[in-house]
């Protein structure tokens, strides 16, 4: 559960999966397909943004931090 610092490309892939599963997710919303929705932030959409905030963390503590089992 130790943070590592994310290389370019790790950054970037993170980035990109995280902003265009968002569109599918407001997709999802607008056509009131909620667990179509749910399902893409709970399986795709969260454990990204997870591993941006851990990043953040470790940006700011220094890389040498964990964040505990499921981000505690």
């Amino acid at each position: 559960y130790w943070i590592k610092k994310p290389s370019e490309r790790e950054f970037d892939d993170c980035c990109n999966e995280f902003w265009c599963v968002s569109a599918y997710i407001a997709k999802g919303f607008y056509r009131k397909e909620l667990f179509y929705a749910l399902d893409y932030f709970n399986q795709i959409l969260r454990p990204e943004l997870l591993r941006m905030m851990s990043w953040e963390v470790g940006i700011r503590e220094g890389f040498n931090f964990s964040v505990g089992k499921n981000h505690k």
